[in-house]
């Protein structure tokens, strides 16, 4: 019960021993993961995972997988939580893996530079208010063929000009 914070280095979990124990015990995880994201685990079960904020606010480039490994175990990344990005003045490019669907209020708020998002999956449902509000005018999105224009709408609704 209750949370429980780990720092993975290199897919290993420092002095601490395997993971599986203590992803039992908790419901949401905060680790600081190898590819420059924090992410929280939301569900042991279903092995669902969040992506919480990059390390650093100087990312130019944002690759938010589909699956993210934990100490060998596999979790599908289906969330992009609330201000994860905000004030990214740098990030330039964004990619959201097929499993996401759902970003947070204020999520990519003030990434003024932001130029391009590809939406790899099928799945994303919700775009919280806000999320590309003051971002650059002439963003570009790539997306599936059949989802392209739902997807543009959604955007546009989270302040995307």
């Amino acid at each position: 019960k209750g949370n429980a914070n780990f720092t993975i280095v290199n897919g290993q979990l420092g002095s601490l021993g395997r993971i599986e124990p203590y992803l039992k015990a908790a419901n949401i995880i905060s680790s600081k993961f190898v590819q420059n994201y924090i992410y929280k685990i939301i569900s042991t079960e279903k092995k669902t995972a969040m992506l919480y904020r990059p390390v650093s606010k100087k990312i130019k480039r944002a690759n938010i997988k589909a699956t993210v490994v934990i100490s060998g175990i596999k979790f599908k990344v289906t969330t992009i939580d609330k201000k994860a990005f905000k004030n990214c003045k740098l990030l330039k490019k964004l990619t959201i893996g097929k499993n996401v669907k759902k970003i947070g209020k204020k999520a990519f708020f003030k990434c003024k530079k932001l130029k391009s998002i590809a939406i790899k999956g099928s799945k994303l449902k919700k775009v919280g208010k806000s999320a590309f509000r003051n971002t650059n005018k002439s963003v570009k999105i790539k997306a599936n063929k059949k989802k392209l224009k739902t997807y543009r709408k959604l955007l546009k609704k989270a302040g995307l000009k």
